[in-house]
């Protein structure tokens, strides 16, 4: 969800930049040089940036998926020895009773 949010601030701030850019008149050459290089700049950290964000969410993405391989091997294995399960609030599997 943050991620998503970030997402849309940084892509409403990339419009409001491009619009401020278009609306300044450009006096020479240079000073167009000049916008196009700093836009190219603010650009790059935005990328950048979204980036960041994208591996972030793909490594809690890869995390939860760990987790749950982890969590069913452990109900597989308790099921072919048999050993009964309770679930406790859906984040721990607790033992009712010891292994025979």
């Amino acid at each position: 969800m943050k991620v998503l949010v970030k997402t849309l601030l940084t892509a409403a701030s990339i419009a409001v930049l491009s619009c401020s850019v278009q609306a300044q008149e450009v006096k020479s050459l240079e000073q167009l040089l000049e916008q196009v290089k700093s836009n190219r700049v603010s650009e790059a950290r935005q990328n950048t940036a979204r980036e960041k964000e994208f591996q972030a969410a793909r490594a809690d993405k890869q995390a939860l998926l760990n987790r749950a391989q982890r969590e069913l091997k452990a109900t597989e294995f308790l099921k072919l020895v048999k050993i009964p399960l309770v679930k406790k609030n859906s984040k721990q599997l607790v033992l009712t009773s010891k292994p025979c």
